[in-house]
């Protein structure tokens, strides 16, 4: 096997593991419905070993979530984004939002109808982003990404050296007599 073909095998292996790795980093870092972004990843690797050229594409299609990325806003509010974020905090529900160790919520929406409570909430999310100018930052790809890509580095570096002195070795006694 030459050095060309070993790292064509172990780039194929290493996307798989990409994915999984990164899947897993997601459901770690506990980003709620990222079942979109989940499906969504995907690698494809373009190996050419009688050229020597290898290369891997990591993508996801659909990024997911609002709160797995960072988001500017350079005019918070207005009808769109309050609906938006109804929407949003209806499909958490609201108890997620109004729970006693939430700073005692629980005692401020006591009593009051829901859509209240649904309005009050998405404009002290739209306050907030005023306040801080941005959403909080989820990171769940950059570490992990790191991690795997000096893993595979090191991997490379013994599969190059193992594949070229089996290529050397085999040259070697082909020309003996």
């Amino acid at each position: 096997m030459t050095p060309d073909q070993a790292i064509s095998g172990w780039l194929r292996i290493f996307a798989k593991e990409f994915l999984v790795n990164r899947a897993r980093d997601i459901v770690q870092q506990g980003l709620i419905n990222t079942e979109d972004l989940l499906r969504s990843l995907d690698a494809k690797v373009n190996s050419s070993p009688e050229n020597g050229i290898h290369f891997m594409v990591f993508f996801a299609r659909n990024y997911g979530r609002f709160q797995d990325m960072r988001r500017r806003y350079s005019r918070v509010g207005g009808e769109e984004l309050v609906e938006a974020l109804e929407d949003w905090i209806k499909q958490e529900g609201v108890g997620k939002f109004t729970q006693k160790n939430k700073k005692d919520y629980a005692k401020i929406y006591k009593g009051q109808p829901p859509e209240r409570i649904i309005n009050k909430i998405a404009w002290g999310i739209i306050r907030k982003y005023e306040q801080k100018g941005t959403a909080r930052k989820r990171s769940w790809y950059n570490r992990g990404k790191e991690r795997d890509i000096n893993t595979q580095y090191d991997v490379l570096n013994r599969i190059w050296s193992e594949a070229v002195a089996q290529q050397h070795k085999n040259a070697y006694t082909s020309k003996q007599p």
